[in-house]
């Protein structure tokens, strides 16, 4: 999760007592545990060349050196073998928001060089390139957490890699291929899983008033102009910042001109409400990159989906030929 300043949120409601230690019996999940496979998969790029993970940065590049090819291979190997995992847990050890989410940087490398790998190094193999695209987008999918907004942007910023990828060379993938995908980017766990993710910040803020309604102390390390406020003018402020990042949860459902309108009445308050300054500024790149990517993500199913529609056409039209018999 995101905090003022990107430094420091309240804390959200403490979790319920420990159960005794006959109900703290836990089982792992039986079956493939795909973060183990992602693990295993940033091991292998961790090895690469300073040179080579450049190159990775951009799939657009010219540069193709054979050797990285190879080494990506059983890199796409890994993650694809990820996308048939029955369950993703990534050991992440939650203690309010000093929680480390180590994977999300190398998870976000592992995506250029998916990417890479379909772009430079598939060749005439669209079949494997679209593979390749597939288990990018699993990847985004599995980094995204309901409890972090930061995971949202990661997996945001990895739909636009394969998104770009996609918007280019769909048309050159084969029709498997192409209703594989189509049926990836429409799944609604992605808006789902983010909106979770808003509101649990939502209910963080909103937890943090009624906690000093309650009367106990402010956090320590809050900015000084927060200081300033009496209890009762920081407990309206901080009610009124839940109210706004609730209003946030359903922004990517609105017009432009009714999310501008909104913005600019956020804008205002940002200006005059210390506590809005301190709690919210951390959200806005997501909301507008998550509003891009939604729309980005519309565009290539609806490419998609002329692509089948020509094909079925084609095959229909095949269909109705006379027979030359």
């Amino acid at each position: 999760m995101f905090g003022p300043g990107n430094a420091q949120l309240p804390l959200p409601p403490d979790p319920p007592p420990a159960a005794e230690p006959a109900d703290l019996v836990e089982t792992a999940p039986a079956g493939v545990n795909a973060a183990d496979l992602y693990q295993r998969a940033f091991d292998l790029l961790d090895q690469l060349t300073s040179e080579e993970k450049g190159l990775l940065r951009d799939w657009r590049t010219n540069a193709v050196p054979p050797e990285l090819c190879a080494k990506l291979e059983p890199v796409a190997a890994l993650a694809t073998e990820a996308r048939s995992a029955t369950h993703t847990d990534w050991g992440v050890e939650w203690v309010g928001f000093e929680t480390q989410l180590k994977h999300l940087g190398p998870a976000m490398n592992l995506a250029r060089a998916l990417v890479w790998h379909a772009a430079r190094c598939r060749g005439a193999d669209t079949a494997g390139a679209g593979g390749d695209i597939l288990a990018t987008l699993r990847l985004g999918q599995a980094v995204s957490d309901p409890g972090f907004v930061i995971s949202h942007l990661v997996d945001s910023a990895i739909q636009t890699q394969s998104l770009d990828y996609l918007a280019e060379h769909l048309h050159a993938l084969p029709a498997e291929s192409v209703a594989q995908l189509a049926a990836g980017l429409s799944d609604q766990a992605y808006e789902e899983s983010m909106f979770r993710a808003l509101e649990m910040e939502a209910a963080a803020v909103e937890f943090e008033a009624e906690r000093l309604a309650a009367g106990l102390e402010r956090r320590a390390g809050w900015p000084d102009e927060l200081g300033q406020l009496t209890r009762d003018q920081l407990v309206a402020e901080i009610r009124k910042v839940a109210a706004w990042e609730r209003e946030w949860v359903t922004a990517l459902e609105w017009t432009d001109t009714a999310y501008a309108a909104w913005r600019a009445r956020l804008d205002v308050e940002l200006q005059t409400n210390p506590v809005a300054r301190v709690f919210m500024p951390s959200l806005d790149g997501f909301i507008e990159r998550t509003r891009a990517t939604v729309v980005q993500r519309a565009l290539v199913l609806a490419a998609a989906d002329r692509k089948s529609t020509r094909l079925n056409s084609s095959h229909s039209s095949v269909s109705r030929m006379p027979s030359s018999a």
